[in-house]
């Protein structure tokens, strides 16, 4: 069970997890810095990271950098 409550630590664990997914966009989608973060939050998974109730903020970034990108290709289909 998760705590539901927003504490530092998961504030920065989620910012860590944004940044480093940003960084992924960026290079894999060849985008500005201000393009990445617009393809990032097409996504409605990323509003559930900062939900601290989906436990999303313990995944690795490269584990959601996939769940984003799943996301919008199924959009995109």
């Amino acid at each position: 069970m998760f705590l539901k409550e927003k504490t530092p630590t998961k504030d920065f664990l989620i910012q860590t997890i944004i940044s480093e997914v940003i960084s992924y966009i960026m290079k894999e989608k060849n985008l500005s810095l201000i393009d990445a973060f617009e393809y990032f939050y097409k996504a409605k998974i990323s509003e559930k990271l900062e939900n601290i109730d989906t436990g999303l903020y313990l995944e690795g970034a490269s584990y959601f950098y996939q769940l984003v990108k799943e996301e919008l290709e199924k959009k995109n289909e």
